[in-house]
């Protein structure tokens, strides 16, 4: 497989995790068992055996609300986090040691007795910055600095310090909620014992008398208003209008106002809104209002009166609460995989931006269409089936599968699927993160046809072709090549080269061999013998080559062996044909020399007796016989010299004599003997 998809790997397969632990160890779960769950996940998430969240115990002291301890959730634990890695979080630092951890807090025993290497620790703060807690995460191997997993940690610390903050507003709105259920009781005793009670908690309580029926006019009767807001009750103002005016925000005024006119001027009873009040030392508080107008038998209100609770805090939870999920929100948009969530039905819920452009399509689209409309006809069945058995309880899966597009193109993804679960633990929606990896579905599309032309081209090519590790034995050998060695392919994998290799050709063949290992040569070439199985030899030509790693290191070397057994036959038989050649032409030189010398001993009798002749009385006629008869016997002699001249051409060592003649003798020469012939 190749990995063109589009990124790295390795990076997409980190988030990836990231978000389904992110997903899966914060969706459906409060309390004791979000801890539980966060902790799990979070070890999961940042690769290490150790993970806890802790709070304030007293004074030094922490004690964790869940432990991870290397494959399950540990009972709790209370320390003293001086001497710790702990002390410097709990100062409201992050906290890092990548390695000798347990070297730096020799007196932190649970680190050496564990065998502790690695420490990360962030504090836990709530809306404004008050230290709640810490989470941790610690290895018996070393944890190098990675952006990744630092983000993936903050993440989970933030939906922690959420978690921690609603808790105790919950634990405070608890309490709030029980005094409030006491002083109700206390009710019954005496306004004396409520009013007491309501100043000792966050609650106010207030009555407008409305004598015509009109609020701005109506007279208040106040219960720990004025001092909740930092005011003397007995210096405030004692009309509506007035405390209205000094104490509602000014962004809230005219809301407020409108709503209660709505109320009086209507025949409803029951009052509730959540507004701003300005405290005299300026700060700004949420209250939360509730109340009930009486009317006289004639619908006109006489009174207004009502409680209000101070839910500053709630509403930092809940801005804190937005902000985290907006911040999420971010990071399921502006993630590089695709993400999607559908009901147990297959209809989409949830999608994020780079889902639509796997996909092709706008959100709109995707809500009104299922998973199953998208899955290609071919990964349909698989895919439901194991969608149904996610929903019915089964674990998480992965995928690999084709998505239509609108314009009739489908592309390949990888899924990554899970469930989200409701307090019960039954899944009511799936989680599926994915990513595309058509380029790496068509790479491998390319390297496989690649592969099979090459398989083809190696068993169907019609020279021999072998792979050969670094130790001599072969890897892989076509038909060819088992055809010219006369070996089955089985019985030639289990051999070396060097087996079939003739005795006499060894040495050239390793120095070649570990030339090409050593580097001091790209490729090289040679004639040598192969034994075949049968016991006869076969010439080859082989020309090799090294095939490297990424690395550079040595992996096999490929040769391609041609039988020149033929071609090593015709040179034998030229070679003797040659010898056979230069032998009758050193017969034949011989020859000529025999036969020039047998010629040349009488033709000079002749050419002597010749001259002596013409030297005495003669006729004309005789004299010109004679004349012709030294002439062509002086040609003769010419012939035998070109003989002579002939074969020093073909042995090479004719040279040549330059020196001046006649030619009309020459021609006369000629002419005369011809003469002779036409006489």
């Amino acid at each position: 497989m190749t990995h063109s998809d589009s990124r790295p790997n390795q990076d997409l397969s980190d988030e990836l995790s990231a978000l389904r632990a992110i997903v899966e160890g914060t969706a459906g779960h409060t309390g004791q068992e979000f801890f539980q769950s966060l902790v799990r996940h979070l070890a999961a998430a940042v690769g290490t055996r150790y993970a806890f969240v802790a709070v304030f115990a007293g004074g030094t002291r922490a004690r964790t609300l869940a432990f991870w301890f290397r494959d399950r959730i540990a009972d709790n634990i209370e320390w003293d986090v001086i001497g710790t890695p702990c002390e410097d979080v709990v100062r409201g630092n992050l906290c890092h040691h990548p390695a000798g951890v347990s070297q730096r807090f020799p007196d932190d025993r649970l680190l050496v007795d564990w065998g502790i290497k690695s420490y990360l620790g962030v504090p836990l703060c709530d809306a404004r910055g008050r230290h709640l807690g810490h989470l941790a995460v610690f290895d018996d191997r070393p944890m190098p600095a990675e952006p990744r997993k630092l983000f993936t940690f903050r993440i989970f610390a933030t939906r922690a310090a959420a978690e921690l903050e609603r808790l105790q507003f919950q634990e405070r709105l608890r309490e709030s909620e029980q005094r409030w259920r006491s002083l109700a009781e206390e009710l019954r005793h005496g306004n004396a014992r409520l009013d007491l009670a309501v100043r000792g908690s966050n609650l106010s309580i207030w009555e407008c008398d409305m004598p015509d029926g009109r609020i701005e006019n109506s007279r208040l009767n106040l219960t720990n208003v004025w001092e909740s807001l930092g005011y003397d009750a007995r210096t405030a103002p004692a009309d509506f209008s007035s405390a209205f005016a000094l104490f509602f925000h000014p962004g809230d005024q005219e809301r407020v106002g409108r709503e209660l006119q709505e109320l009086f001027a209507g025949a409803g009873q029951e009052y509730e809104s959540e507004y701003r009040v300005r405290r005299k030392d300026g700060s700004t508080r949420w209250l939360l209002a509730r109340g009930t107008v009486v009317r006289d038998p004639k619908g006109k209100p006489v009174r207004f009166l009502g409680t209000s609770a101070d839910i500053t805090d709630l509403k930092r939870a809940e801005e804190a609460l937005r902000e985290s999920e907006e911040r999420f929100r971010g990071i399921f948009n502006q993630t590089m995989v695709g993400i999607a969530q559908v009901d147990l039905g297959g209809r989409f819920v949830q999608v994020n931006r780079r889902y639509c452009e796997i996909v092709g399509r706008s959100e709109e689209e995707l809500y009104r269409l299922r998973m199953q409309d998208l899955t290609h006809p071919d990964d349909r069945p698989r895919n439901l089936a194991l969608f149904e058995s996610l929903a019915r309880g089964g674990p998480p899966f992965e995928i690999e599968k084709r998505y239509f597009r609108p314009d009739g193109s489908h592309v390949w993804v990888h899924n990554s699927v899970s469930a989200l679960k409701d307090e019960k633990g039954n899944a009511n929606s799936l989680f599926a993160v994915v990513l595309d990896v058509t380029d790496r579905k068509l790479s491998e599309e390319a390297l496989r046809e690649s592969e099979e032309r090459f398989r083809g081209t190696f068993e169907n090519a019609a020279v021999g072709i072998a792979h050969v590790d670094v130790a001599g034995r072969f890897l892989r050998v076509n038909e060819k090549f088992c055809a010219i060695v006369g070996y089955p392919r089985e019985e030639l994998l289990q051999r070396t080269f060097q087996d079939i290799t003739h005795p006499s050709d060894q040495a050239a063949s390793i120095d070649a061999f570990t030339a090409l290992m050593r580097d001091e040569s790209r490729v090289f070439g040679l004639e040598k013998r192969y034994i075949r199985k049968d016991g006869s030899l076969v010439w080859g030509e082989v020309v090799a080559s090294l095939q490297r790693d990424a690395a550079g290191a040595p992996v096999y070397n490929i040769a391609i062996i041609h039988d020149i057994s033929e071609r090593k036959r015709l040179e034998e038989e030229l070679r003797k044909a040659k010898e056979a050649a230069e032998a009758a032409n050193r017969a034949k030189d011989e020859f000529l020399a025999n036969v020039s010398h047998e010629i040349r001993t009488p033709m000079n009798a002749i050419l002597g007796m010749t001259e002596l002749a013409l030297d005495t009385p003669l006729t004309e006629d005789q004299r010109q016989c004679l004349r012709t008869v030294k002439s062509a016997a002086d040609n003769l002699l010419d012939i035998i010299n070109d003989l002579l001249d002939f074969a020093k051409i073909e042995a090479g060592k004719l040279e040549l004599d330059r020196a001046g003649f006649s030619l009309r003798s020459a021609l006369g020469d000629t002419l005369r003997t011809l003469a002779v012939r036409a006489y």
